[in-house]
């Protein structure tokens, strides 16, 4: 793109800036202003009741339906002693129940602790004793991986374990209350306490992969997943409420949470929700369930570029995609073999306080930080910064690799 082209690209879309903020009605509250996930998606619910929120393994939900069921669930959980402030773990596939229990526990003011489901034997009990975990919502699928580490875990046997069937074939174990009878019981009405709820109170712990030792817990205040649902979803997806999303990353991990399912729950979106990701099944569902965005990470893509050409992917709904590590050359084949309009790269961490987005759709970049940055000298032989004479970090020219340093204030705490 020639210079004069890169600047009528930047003046167009600064041109969309102010109505896009504007429709978001979005500020960072502070941390002591009335604001969560909970109350968010009430919003949502508010105004788009019959819209559908959910598809998944051929079930489908209105926001009117699924907020029903949150209601339940955390009515249910109130009853059985769970209260604001009281972190709940949470263990299960991708599937509508662990989408429930994260939107009940949010209602309640109760952080929940989003455990991988990979996670067995030592790595999972240290997951459930780092957040202090009271109680813990199991689905029927990884019961039995939970049983086999009950004795090293500080909760009660009797109380603390609540468990959601899944398919056929499973039985609720004795060391824990089947949720289901109790819930048709339940009210289906907003709980009070949501509207109390504050953008820093915690609402989930997330974990990082645990590459380098055992996973570590990264808090989430209410504040991030808010500017997810109502920022990064109008300047990244630049969501509409007719827009579908296909959703098969991890949603215990931050980009299927964050800019996934918030930013489409946050503006009356639908969401088609999987286990997990399949190369084969991608294209006849995308077609199937018209959807017509996508939350990434680079690698599905390359996946998904190695398969024969089918006649699923012509003519497909697909034009907007959000995520990371979307490698240069699998980039340019991604976008002119399957026909995307629109990708916005993003680059950050769960519990950083910088976010890079590429707004202008330029391809083969993370594009910029909306926050003050620095890149500086880095010695990575003996891992410390390099300093000048007077003990200051020392900026790296332009072109050049260094460490990031992201500037923290009170509008850009780092939460880690």
């Amino acid at each position: 793109m020639g210079m004069l082209a890169d600047v009528r690209e930047v003046l167009r879309v600064l041109g969309e800036f102010p109505h896009i903020l504007s429709a978001t009605t979005f500020k960072i509250p502070a941390d002591d202003d009335p604001a969560s996930l909970g109350s968010m998606f009430e919003d949502t619910v508010a105004r788009y009741p019959d819209n559908i929120m959910l598809l998944f393994e051929g079930r489908q939900w209105t926001y009117s339906e699924f907020n029903a069921e949150v209601n339940q669930l955390a009515h249910l959980l109130k009853a059985r002693g769970v209260k604001r402030g009281d972190c709940v773990a949470v263990l299960m596939e991708n599937r509508a129940e662990f989408l429930v229990s994260l939107l009940a526990l949010a209602k309640l003011g109760v952080p929940a602790s989003l455990i991988n489901n990979s996670l067995s034997g030592n790595a999972l009990v240290h997951c459930i004793k780092e957040t202090d975990t009271k109680r813990c919502i199991v689905g029927a699928e990884r019961a039995e991986v939970l049983a086999d580490v009950l004795d090293d875990l500080p909760l009660a046997r009797e109380g603390d374990y609540f468990w959601f069937p899944d398919v056929e074939g499973y039985a609720c174990p004795d060391w824990a209350e089947d949720l289901i009878p109790a819930l048709a019981d339940m009210p289906t009405d907003n709980l009070p306490v949501t509207r109390e709820i504050t953008a820093g109170e915690t609402s989930t712990y997330i974990f990082t992969s645990g590459t380098t030792g055992l996973p570590k817990a990264a808090p989430q205040p209410h504040r991030k997943p808010l500017a997810a649902g109502r920022l990064m979803a109008k300047l990244g997806f630049r969501i509409k409420p007719s827009d579908r999303l296909y959703l098969c990353l991890p949603v215990y991990h931050a980009t299927g949470l964050g800019p996934g399912f918030c930013s489409f729950i946050g503006n009356g979106g639908s969401v088609f929700l999987r286990r997990n990701f399949s190369a084969t099944s991608f294209w006849p569902e995308v077609q199937q369930y018209q959807t017509n965005c996508f939350i990434y990470v680079g690698e599905l893509c390359r996946y998904l570029t190695t398969q024969p050409v089918s006649e699923a992917e012509k003519n497909n709904p697909l034009v907007k995609m959000m995520g990371n590590g979307l490698r240069p050359d699998v980039w340019d084949e991604f976008k002119s073999r399957f026909g995307v309009q629109r990708i916005c790269e993003i680059y950050g961490s769960s519990e950083g306080n910088v976010t890079f987005m590429n707004l202008l759709n330029k391809d083969r970049t993370i594009g910029t930080a909306a926050t003050p940055v620095a890149l500086v000298q880095y010695d990575t032989e003996n891992d410390q910064i390099v300093r000048d004479s007077n003990g200051r970090c020392i900026e790296v020219p332009v072109g050049e690799p260094g460490l990031l340093l992201g500037e923290i204030t009170v509008k850009t705490e780092f939460d880690g």
